[in-house]
């Protein structure tokens, strides 16, 4: 479950925190009593956290994530380097106190005939300045083999953005898994070979492979990811654990990482990220550098001036999520997220977002499984 951003929260963007003593006193015994490595993200962040004397509201709605999508145990270390239940008691309190202090002080405005109290103003003239973002997202079907130049492609397309596809891929979007495919069956299957035959009977050829898994369609929403080593295990554990709105979305999982079921989403082109963001594309690499950099300290090819890295931030929920993600997971996720290639396009309350594909190659996965000495 994510933190919704609503008015009330928006209110909340600039504010801070003091950790109250208590909690502190807990975190700082549970830095003293670790003895595993403390080379990790985790015990870092618990280092930084213990350093602030108050914590933004930025920082708060990164660890009410964390606990809302956690899954382990309460007693794993990346749990307890978290900062444990104390944590994510206080944490949870205290943004349900200020957000109900927010909602209530508005609706005092209003009661007290304050007119449009939960109305943020502004200063646009809605009569001459349009909208960035499109307010429709369709497939365009008609007369597209007339109007494409090889005459087998289609329009994914709003008033501003269009994507070409093919008819191969029109044709993969409109499959459906048969009525014989079950997860329960596939994860039954012992062997990859029989795995592997499994989905192909059921769900057709697969649509992509990679050194690690491999990619089979089962309609127009999901796919299924099968692990074929364990590699492909460990990235399939750690995309099912991925929070926020900048991940596709996962429907089901494998007990043992073996297999994942998530979004389906469109190849993502330069110019989604404009239409997106209002970044080019290079500006976008420019900001993941920044993240990189800014955060760990670490040389970047192309990052942007600090103050500009901290305005986007500050500005930008879903830019903000991206640095949150980097930030969580290591520098090293860096190199993946400025390839245009681990980035998909899907429909979010209507309007195109910008997703990451293969969020699984985190530092941990990283140094366990790719790194060579």
């Amino acid at each position: 479950m994510l933190h919704i951003i609503t008015e009330s929260n928006k209110e909340l963007k600039n504010r801070v925190f003091p950790l109250p003593d208590g909690v502190r006193k807990i975190l700082q015994k549970t830095l003293e009593e670790y003895k595993g490595d403390k080379t990790i993200e985790g015990y870092k962040r618990l280092n930084n956290i213990l350093d602030m004397n108050n914590i933004s509201y930025n920082e708060m709605k990164r660890i009410k994530n964390f606990f809302d999508n956690y899954k382990g145990t309460d007693k794993s270390f990346e749990y307890i380097l978290n900062g444990g239940d104390a944590m994510k008691t206080w944490v949870n309190n205290t943004l349900n106190t200020a957000t109900k202090a927010v909602h209530d002080f508005k609706q005092a405005k209003k009661d007290a005939g304050i007119s449009n109290a939960f109305i943020k103003s502004h200063s646009k003239d809605r009569q001459n300045k349009k909208k960035n973002k499109p307010t429709q997202v369709k497939f365009n079907t008609k007369n597209a083999n007339r109007n494409m130049l090889n005459n087998t492609s289609l329009k994914y397309e709003s008033k501003k953005h269009t994507i070409i596809i093919s008819e191969e891929q029109e044709k993969i979007l409109k499959e459906a898994a048969d009525d014989q495919f079950s997860t329960q069956e596939l994860s039954a299957i012992p062997s990859f070979k029989g795995k592997v035959d499994y989905c192909t009977k059921h769900l057709g050829q697969y649509i992509g492979k990679g050194s690690s898994r491999i990619t089979f369609q089962i309609d127009d929403e999901k796919v299924l990811k099968l692990a074929f080593n364990g590699k492909g295990v460990a990235q399939n554990k750690e995309e099912d654990r991925a929070y926020g709105t900048i991940f596709p979305k996962i429907y089901e999982s494998d007990d043992n990482g073996l297999w994942i079921i998530s979004e389906f989403v469109l190849p993502c082109k330069a110019q989604d990220f404009k239409h997106c963001f209002g970044l080019t594309f290079k500006e976008f690499q420019s900001f993941i550098s920044s993240c990189g950099k800014y955060r760990f300290d670490k040389n970047f090819w192309n990052p942007m001036p600090k103050e500009k890295w901290i305005e986007l931030i500050e500005n930008n929920e879903e830019l903000a999520e991206f640095d949150d993600y980097i930030g969580n997971y290591g520098h090293i996720v860096c190199g993946d997220m400025e390839r245009i290639c681990n980035y998909g396009l899907t429909k979010r309350n209507g309007q195109p977002t910008i997703v990451l594909l293969d969020s699984g190659l985190t530092e941990d996965v990283y140094y366990t499984h790719y790194k060579k000495w």
